[in-house]
């Protein structure tokens, strides 16, 4: 392929696209002062670089291109060119990238300074990040073991609730039933004290006509005898 060099990082002085009105154009643009730092791109872990190149393009683009991306990471991954030129690499991108470009090339070649002190070859930036999202995975599962935790709490709770309201239910008919037997009993009582209260004044009705029909037998002048005493039963 006639342009495999080219998406290998090809430098201005070996690709005549770039022309001198490009390079005076160069001169004359305001860079960051990381700028003037240089990257060895062989320090940097370019596994972990790649996916933020590619995310951070679709997010300026709104799609997913992939000749911009590996372009990008062409320019950086040029072996013939280890220490690539971040202002010639912002020229380059602007086609594709316009007004983005600016701000893409400062935070890319910070990260990539950062990934080249780095043993690991991977941006301070990104470590702390990861760390971050464990942090929050970590209070995230936490925050869902208490609320497993008060889940069952509350269950216990409602639990011990529901057998307290059992066990009252239970007492209250307990105490209906011997309310309904001592009001049995009053009126039982009431009724007895009623039969008592009838036969006494039954037995002292006969009592008193047995004493009358003595006196009658014994007083005929009192004209007892005109009108006839009931029988004692």
């Amino acid at each position: 392929m006639a342009d495999a060099g080219f998406f290998k990082g090809t430098s201005a002085e070996q690709d005549r696209r770039f022309s001198d009105k490009e390079l005076k154009l160069m001169k004359s643009m305001k860079f960051p002062a990381e700028f003037d730092k240089k990257v060895d791109t062989r320090k940097v872990n370019m596994t972990v670089i790649r996916p933020w190149v590619a995310k951070k393009i679709v997010e300026l683009t709104g799609f997913e291109d992939e000749v911009v991306i590996e372009y990008a990471m062409g320019l950086l991954e040029d072996e013939a060119n280890p220490v690539p030129d971040p202002r010639k690499m912002q020229i380059a991108l602007t086609g594709f990238l316009t007004n983005s470009t600016a701000p893409f090339m400062t935070e890319l070649w910070k990260l990539l300074l950062e990934a080249q002190e780095e043993i690991s070859g991977v941006p301070r930036t990104f470590v702390e990040q990861k760390k971050e999202e464990l942090r929050r995975a970590r209070e995230t599962d936490s925050r869902a073991i208490d609320e497993r935790d008060r889940r069952t709490r509350l269950d216990e709770v409602v639990d011990t609730v529901v057998k307290a309201v059992v066990e009252v239910a239970e007492e209250d008919a307990a105490v209906e039933d011997v309310a309904d037997t001592k009001e049995a009993v009053v009126v039982a009582e009431a009724e007895l004290e009623i039969l008592v209260g009838v036969t006494v004044a039954a037995v002292t009705w006969v009592a008193l006509l047995a004493d009358a029909r003595v006196h009658h037998a014994e007083c005929p002048a009192l004209g007892l005898g005109q009108t006839p005493l009931p029988e004692v039963l």
